[in-house]
């Protein structure tokens, strides 16, 4: 029994500095692979805010896209209304123009 108790002994102080090693290994590595991790996580977070900000701005362009198109309707159908008022206007013009034209013509004789 003292055998094995001696022995035990002697392979605890062989493996100690064995599993310090491992252990001081498995410690570095843990601590490099957590930074890796928040380095990762910040880096997420920064792109989901760019992400969210990109989004906002589409949104806007699209409501800025939505009033302009809103406005070139309206515009185009004031330039039609006023080139109605233009033909109208021209043809009063005209028959004017005529009427006018006439009275000297029969003014001349």
């Amino acid at each position: 029994m003292k055998l094995i108790t001696i022995f035990s002994l002697i392979s605890l102080v062989f493996t100690s500095p064995v599993l310090a090693e491992d252990i001081q290994d498995l410690q570095q590595r843990a601590s490099f692979d957590y930074e890796q991790m928040m380095k990762a996580k910040r880096e997420a977070q920064v792109l989901a805010n760019d992400a969210a900000d990109a989004e906002k701005r589409q949104h806007q362009i699209e409501n800025d896209l939505v009033e302009a198109t809103e406005a070139a309707k309206a515009a185009r159908q004031r330039s039609n209304e006023f080139n109605l008022v233009f033909d109208q206007a021209m043809l009063r013009w005209k028959q004017s123009s005529d009427e006018l034209a006439q009275e000297w013509g029969k003014t001349e004789r």
